[in-house]
């Protein structure tokens, strides 16, 4: 229903981030805070009602690189630790796909952090479509596991990667061979894990 922009209340969908950024509304005015929010080590949620009313962001500091994270606790320490950084919540709602194409539009780039597993890469594939991603972080981490890293397949998970690399509509996929390779190694890694790899 969100890709169609059904949404039933705009108010429970949202994006948390935490960035240099000022907001230029659609109304002309101008909202500073999150770029004291984020000097601070401190994120900014926004509904999608307010998302929505966002004409353009200022980058207010030269980043090189945004990062998305899938999962809430490595988020909170790229918040304390000063990263520029968007919460994706799991698979991105529409706030975080509207806010994510309005950064595109400022020239920036992302690094996603994600689990190495079917969703993980399918989250990264909804990322890629609303900003450029430079790197998958869950791609360098599948090529270098062993078969002691992370946590074993069940036979579900194996047999819905092994179907999603069937289907003719995936079939152009861009993390085919990391879905393969996650098959081969028989496991998948969290990305709280990451740091260890």
């Amino acid at each position: 229903l969100e890709s169609a922009l059904i949404v039933d209340n705009p108010y429970t969908s949202c994006v948390t981030f935490s960035l240099p950024v000022s907001l230029i509304m659609e109304d002309g005015t101008i909202y500073d805070y999150p770029k004291i929010m984020f000097a601070r080590g401190l994120a900014v949620q926004l509904p999608l009602e307010s998302v929505q009313k966002i004409k353009s962001i200022e980058l207010t500091e030269k980043i090189p690189t945004i990062i998305t994270s899938e999962n809430a606790a490595p988020f909170a320490v790229m918040v304390k630790t000063g990263e520029a950084c968007v919460y994706t919540s799991g698979y991105p709602c529409l706030a975080v796909k509207k806010f994510l194409s309005k950064l595109a539009e400022t020239g920036a780039q992302c690094i996603h952090e994600g689990d190495a597993d079917l969703d993980g890469f399918r989250i990264a594939n909804d990322i890629g479509g609303c900003i450029p991603l430079k790197r998958v972080v869950a791609s360098d981490i599948i090529l270098r596991a062993s078969e002691n890293d992370g946590r074993d397949l069940t036979e579900a998970q194996r047999e819905r990667a092994s179907a999603f690399l069937d289907a003719p509509q995936w079939k152009n996929f861009p993390y085919t061979e990391d879905v393969r390779k996650l098959l081969e190694l028989g496991r998948w890694i969290e990305q709280e894990s990451f740091s260890g790899l």
